[in-house]
């Protein structure tokens, strides 16, 4: 399958991780696009602000959240899509503070929990750009806590 017309930008400061994200996407024909902080990302965006169809981010980068390059990110691109990555459940990371209520509200925004299979991350990425597929995805509600990708497979 060609997905040439679709980029990815990765926002994953792990390198093992972020190179292996990148590998498993860029072989099923996904562009990709990788950054290690929020500066790095934001930039990358700035140079294809139209063009991003995909935000596969981190939610806690060494020293900083991801929050405010996912938000630059959202206004350079309204339509991009977000997935959120972490290793800590998505109720922790609310009850943490890492995550904003109402995050998830828009319908374009998932969560991802770490860690996954290669199998898994591309099935999540495929559902999550399938705008019909997401939208009708069986346990996928408003609520925040539901929109728990892994929930869905």
């Amino acid at each position: 399958m060609c997905h040439q017309d679709r980029i990815i930008l990765v926002l994953e400061d792990d390198r093992a991780i972020s190179n292996l994200m990148c590998f498993v996407l860029r072989r099923q024909g996904y562009t990709v696009l990788a950054a290690s902080n929020s500066s790095e990302a934001i930039r990358l965006g700035q140079l294809h602000p139209a063009d991003v169809a995909l935000v596969l981010a981190d939610v806690w980068l060494r020293n900083e959240t991801a929050a405010s390059a996912v938000a630059s990110l959202r206004e350079q691109n309204p339509e991009a899509r977000v997935l959120l990555l972490s290793g800590f459940t998505l109720e922790g990371l609310f009850q943490d503070g890492w995550l904003e209520p109402g995050i998830m509200a828009d319908g374009s925004t998932f969560f991802l929990q770490k860690p996954f299979s290669p199998e898994l991350l591309l099935r999540v990425v495929e559902s999550v750009l399938d705008r019909d597929g997401v939208t009708n995805a069986a346990g996928w509600g408003s609520q925040e806590v539901s929109c728990n990708v892994q929930r869905a497979y």
